[in-house]
């Protein structure tokens, strides 16, 4: 039976991370990074047995995140924010945020305040968590906003995971969308749950006619067939989120569209 977690000790934790005395190697470089820095994203991926738990670990978490200069660009469910578009999924959550850089992700990650945390939602689902470096600034954020998830298991069939890849890159940029994560093999650093999947593809557009768009072509069409024919995959939309005004802006990330 997983040990209850010492409700004192996660109340400390997070009061101190609030006022700002847990600040991470990350975010003390922050001043010194310039706008052409790589992000780092979070993305998680959960199914949930229990609800209110699960919404109990969410409330303490904003402040965590900051004290790594993390905030959220997209979290929700299936018909929520979430629309899982390919694959078998339905019943899954995601969560999309950014930090300043990788391993700021990282920093966050394994944080006394975040480690205390973590207990909260013990027994009330199961997560699969990867940190991902992005190519370049947000190019989008905010309410409004429109990413698309694609979580692929290439497995052993590297020639026609190399074909989708390149199919997808292309046809994001028609669309003119941005590829905010690579989508080379290996690429998400695994933090949690089952790191089956080796590429993880993140893109974003200005709002969800630019995305629509984007999956109605026949270059994305052609794309997820090639990906498809490389091994499983599942893909989802997330919608963005308006962002707390209290929060300050993480190294490289662009204004909200």
């Amino acid at each position: 039976m997983t040990q209850q977690p010492d409700r004192r000790l996660v109340i400390s934790a997070l009061a101190a991370t609030a006022a700002g005395t847990l600040v991470s190697p990350a975010r003390a470089r922050s001043d010194d990074q310039g706008s052409g820095q790589r992000p780092g994203y979070l993305l998680v991926t959960g199914r949930s047995f229990d609800p209110a738990r699960v919404r109990q670990y969410g409330a303490a978490l904003p402040p965590v995140y900051a004290s790594a200069g993390g905030y959220y660009l997209g979290i929700g469910g299936q018909g929520r924010g979430v629309d899982w578009i390919a694959g078998p999924w339905r019943d899954r959550s995601l969560v999309l945020a950014v930090f300043p850089d990788r391993a700021a992700v990282e920093t966050f990650w394994w944080s006394p305040a975040y480690r205390a945390a973590v207990p909260l939602r013990d027994r009330a689902g199961v997560f699969t968590v990867a940190a991902l470096e992005g190519q370049g600034p947000v190019p989008h954020q905010g309410a409004g906003s429109a990413y698309l998830v694609t979580l692929l298991a290439s497995g052993t069939d590297a020639r026609r995971a190399e074909a989708a890849a390149a199919a997808y890159r292309t046809a994001v940029a028609r669309s003119g969308g941005t590829l905010m994560t690579s989508t080379d093999a290996g690429a998400p650093l695994p933090l949690e749950g089952d790191s089956a999947f080796d590429r993880v593809w993140i893109a974003g557009w200005a709002d969800a006619a630019g995305r629509s768009g984007f999956l109605a072509s026949a270059a994305a069409r052609s794309a997820r067939r090639l990906r498809e024919a490389a091994g499983f995959s599942v893909e989802a939309t997330l919608n963005g989120i308006a962002r707390p005004p209290a929060q300050t802006a993480a190294p490289g990330a662009a204004t909200g569209s």
